[in-house]
């Protein structure tokens, strides 16, 4: 199972989902969290970024990660969790690394939050949750704030 977190309250919506689901599913969960340079650089990013800017976002997702692997485990002391900070291609985005992560590793299920707002780009799911659940070939469960 692979849950996808940017650290964010909106993430860890899906983290007692996920250590639910693992108590029935071999206890195994994957905790990715995807750098956007592109996203990070900004619109003015003509001359790149600096090594130490790109630690710096590598060092925060690292923490995301473990972050959710602790709160997990709260939920779930028996689950196997294993994490990973990945970047987007230059050419793709967080959901396209999320979809080859989900091929490569030959994962059956993805859990992830979602703002769940709707509006004209965003119809109902945020644009990285919404993109995730129709480039996977597996089931996708999707956390949203309460009451939505």
């Amino acid at each position: 199972m692979l849950v996808p977190t940017d650290g964010s309250e909106n993430a860890a919506r899906a983290l007692p989902h996920a250590a639910e689901l693992s108590r029935i599913d071999g206890g195994h969960v994957d905790l990715l969290n995807v750098i956007d340079l592109a996203e990070a650089g900004g619109a003015f990013n003509a001359g790149g970024l600096s090594s130490e800017f790109v630690e710096r976002l590598e060092s925060r997702g690292r923490e995301a990660v473990e972050d959710a692997a602790e709160e997990l485990r709260g939920h779930n002391p028996d689950a196997e969790v294993r994490t990973a900070v990945e970047r987007a291609d230059a050419a793709g985005s967080v959901a396209d690394r999320i979809r080859t992560y989900v091929e490569d590793e030959g994962v059956d299920a993805v859990v992830m939050g979602s703002h769940g707002r709707s509006n004209l780009r965003r119809t109902l799911l945020g644009s990285v949750a919404s993109n995730v659940l129709r480039g996977v070939d597996v089931p996708v469960l999707v956390a949203v704030r309460d009451g939505q």
